[in-house]
């Protein structure tokens, strides 16, 4: 089964653009462009992952994030994406400062799937 990812962010062009790079790794993606459509996303289908930014119309990112921790089926690893550092930053969740590199974004997400590791790619599906 394909690993899924949610990418919440009102600006459009990084939620197709992560989207796009996530897809080509692999991942199924969900997208979101604002906090609302994001918790929409998590109860249709809980995403294995979540990317969100945290200044989003509707929801904030931290209250996307108070919502899957108190959510009693979905339990996704989150990554929190903004240009500006909150604080506090919520337990168990991975802060990435915008800009951000490509790379790194890849690579943590591939470690919050440790079982999965890289197995979206076909490559790992092969060992």
């Amino acid at each position: 089964m394909a690993v899924t990812i949610l990418v919440a962010d009102d600006e459009v062009y990084i939620v197709e653009l992560l989207s796009e790079l996530l897809q080509m790794e692999g991942y199924q993606v969900l997208r979101a462009y604002d906090g609302t459509e994001a918790l929409m996303a998590i109860e249709r289908h809980c995403p294995d992952v979540v990317l969100t930014d945290n200044m989003m119309p509707g929801y904030s990112g931290l209250e996307v994030i108070a919502y899957l921790h108190h959510h009693p089926t979905c339990s996704a690893p989150v990554i929190l994406m903004s240009a500006v550092t909150p604080v506090p930053i919520p337990p168990e969740t991975h802060f990435l400062p915008k800009p951000f590199d490509i790379d790194e974004l890849l690579a943590l997400v591939a470690q919050l799937l440790p079982d999965q590791g890289s197995a979206a790619s076909p490559e790992a599906a092969l060992e």
